[in-house]
């Protein structure tokens, strides 16, 4: 296949692609790209005419789609509706596989877990070629594991309020910023009261509760990409392995070891994957 119709596609990420065709050919149902991400990237706002399910296979990857960002682990993936503005960030390295799919009942953000079987299925299409009623026999069945998986995801919300969407947007960029409300409220100027109400409100949390999600999301990055466990919790802002082990656990579920266990015996042996269209053979 020749390499242009790759750079389309993925230059087709970027920019957004208005016509179905040209991501996903007749009569096909979806198509795949698998890439590797080896550094910290960006993706700006965009859109596509057809739904997109963004899924990792290592690393982490964050999506900001209606005012929320999404934090994509490994073993998951998130769908985006057609004509949804959306961007994404890769905050160190990551093998991400995006899937556009024509035909999505999914009228929202949605997460899937992806199994390790479905994960093979579409790395497979990816690379292999086939005959066409081979290659949509298999797409159905991906089709099929895909919709057995959703729910629906609300995602970790952004405040739309300017002066508190700096604060918000801030933190993402660097979650180890321990500047405290009183600190933001003369930067912003903005009162104490209002800073925390609206984060109440937007979030349904508190300010120091969404903080701690977005320092336990950035560090579960660091951690797929192989730091130390003290060292990544520095890295996010705790000055202390065990107020790091602590906030993991409030928001995981088990501790920074647990997590690694359970990701190191589930991981996929993804290979070496050419981020080639999901098409069938010419």
């Amino acid at each position: 296949m020749p390499d242009s119709l790759t750079l389309h596609t993925l230059e087709a990420e970027i920019h957004g692609v208005r016509d179905p065709e040209e991501l996903i050919p007749d009569p096909f149902l979806l198509t795949t790209i698998v890439r590797d991400q080896p550094s910290t990237a960006r993706w700006l706002e965009h859109s596509h005419a057809v739904a997109e399910l963004i899924w990792v296979i290592s690393g982490v990857v964050n999506v900001s789609v209606g005012g929320a960002i999404h934090v994509i682990r490994p073993g998951w993936g998130l769908i985006v509706p057609p004509d949804t503005r959306h961007g994404s960030q890769v905050m160190r390295s990551a093998r991400i596989g995006t899937t556009y799919l024509r035909d999505s009942q999914a009228g929202a953000p949605t997460s899937v877990r992806l199994s390790r079987a479905l994960m093979e299925m579409l790395q497979h299409l990816n690379e292999t070629p086939m005959e066409t009623d081979e290659r949509l026999r298999a797409q159905r069945v991906c089709l099929d594991m895909i919709g057995a998986s959703r729910s629906h995801s609300s995602g970790l919300p952004v405040p739309s309020d300017p002066r508190i969407s700096r604060i918000a947007r801030a933190i993402l960029a660097d979650p180890a910023d321990d500047r405290s409300l009183e600190q933001w409220s003369v930067i912003t100027g903005t009162s104490v009261s209002t800073i925390a109400r609206t984060f109440s409100e937007t979030a349904d949390m508190s300010f120091v509760r969404w903080r701690r999600q977005v320092r336990v999301n950035a560090a579960m990055s660091l951690l797929a990409a192989g730091l130390p466990v003290t060292a990544a919790g520095r890295r996010v802002g705790y000055h202390s392995p065990s107020a790091f082990v602590t906030a993991f656990r409030q928001e995981v579920g088990q501790t920074p070891g647990a997590y690694l266990k359970d990701r190191a015996s589930a991981c996929v042996d993804s290979g070496t994957f050419r981020p080639i269209r999901d098409i069938a053979s010419s």
